[in-house]
């Protein structure tokens, strides 16, 4: 089985041990506009995003926080490794080239990824830059 491992380096698997194994699902909030222009995003060393995976899910996440301080908390909680931090100047752009270069379609942008006292991961996924 191929991944997007090549493309976009090592994914992780953003639930903790022991959490729910259930694929994500969407809430039922309505949509609404999201933007991810001057978001920051965990980086590998091989000059790409750092990918999340899903319990129940075949799709690769990649993870944008409004704040270091968001970033830092949600990749210690999962223990998902990066190397540095990017910021994103221009979302329009920056999802353009995920889309362009992704292996797969199955390669989402969520911004704010968080994990509930049950241990489930939430986030809000980016359909198009804002």
């Amino acid at each position: 089985m191929t991944t997007d491992d090549d493309l976009h380096g090592k994914q992780a698997d953003a639930a903790r041990p022991g959490s729910p194994v259930e694929p994500p699902k969407p809430t039922g909030k309505a949509a609404k506009p999201v933007s991810v222009t001057g978001c920051l995003v965990p980086w590998l060393n091989n000059g790409q995003p750092q990918l999340a995976s899903m319990p129940g899910s075949t799709a690769f996440y990649i993870m944008c926080f409004s704040s270091e301080e968001k970033l830092r908390s949600f990749m210690k909680s999962t223990g998902i490794p990066f190397d540095r931090i990017k910021q994103i100047q221009n979302g329009t752009d920056f999802i353009a080239s995920i889309r362009e270069s992704a292996t797969t379609t199955d390669v989402l942008i969520i911004r704010d990824p968080w994990i509930t006292p049950q241990g489930r991961v939430r986030f809000v996924q980016l359909l198009e830059e804002d």
